[in-house]
């Protein structure tokens, strides 16, 4: 399986255990970054099980990389939902 990026319209691969390519990690805010790996789970987007908590903490994150990018993301958008339903909350 295949892993990319998970800011907002990038589409560069990277390993499964990163979250964004290092250009964007970089625009990460650190305190989000923290966040990130302190609710991560090796293995989570193998089978799609996430917590509500890496959901928020990866949705803040997209939306901070976005934001500094000066890229509007739909407030409904499929990617952001996913993580939602992935952490089985209501969509």
């Amino acid at each position: 399986m295949s892993h990319k990026c998970h800011a907002y319209e990038c589409d560069a691969p990277v390993k499964p255990e990163f979250f964004m390519c290092f250009k964007h990690w970089r625009r990460v805010p650190l305190e989000m970054q923290k966040r990130i790996w302190q609710t991560y789970r090796p293995g989570q987007c193998d089978d799609k099980h996430i917590t509500a908590a890496y959901g928020r903490a990866a949705k803040d994150a997209i939306r901070a990389v976005a934001a500094k990018e000066r890229k509007v993301i739909p407030e409904r958008d499929p990617c952001l939902l996913l993580y939602d339903a992935c952490a089985g909350e209501e969509l």
